[in-house]
């Protein structure tokens, strides 16, 4: 296995300038139209089998009222894409403002179209650069209801796992 060179981007994104936030953003905003480039019928593994994610395991969530309540915040036909699902600073490598690579593929699959704008706006993530370069990728308003709940659905799921 090769050592792929560069920093995380959570080392360094807040140092960047606004020209390089700029830079970052339009290069995860390539690597997102490529990969939307491949579609799929159904959400599922890379392979097309069982899909071994942490956060569709069939467990039951109790109350059955607020598992119905998260799933009708989302889209109910959006079109389902590959993903890298874990897209988020700590999985970018840069050297300067130039991504030299990805890491950490485990969570990629076919996953509805707005997951990987949900994932990549996660609270652990969060910093001023971060937030900058996700308004430029995703210029509009936030979808916090959304957000929120895929984090209190994979919180839900990871819990009673």
């Amino acid at each position: 296995m090769e050592e792929i060179p560069g920093v995380q981007l959570k080392e360094v994104i807040d140092t960047f300038t606004p020209l390089q936030l700029e830079d970052v953003a339009s290069q995860i905003k390539g690597l997102l139209t490529e990969m939307r480039s491949i579609a799929a019928p159904h959400i599922g593994s890379v392979s097309g089998g069982p899909f071994r994610n942490n956060y569709f395991f069939p467990y039951a969530i109790k109350p059955q009222h607020a598992w119905t309540k998260l799933l009708a915040s989302f889209p109910q036909d959006c079109p389902i894409y590959f993903s890298h699902g874990d897209l988020v600073p700590r999985n970018i490598l840069v050297e300067g403002s130039t991504i030299t690579g990805i890491v950490d593929w485990s969570m990629a699959g076919f996953y509805p179209e707005f997951w990987e704008y949900c994932r990549m706006y996660d609270e652990s993530e969060e910093s001023k650069g971060w937030t900058q370069v996700l308004s430029m990728i995703f210029p509009g308003p936030r979808h916090d209801i959304q957000i929120a709940s895929l984090h209190r659905l994979m919180g839900t799921l990871l819990y009673n796992l």
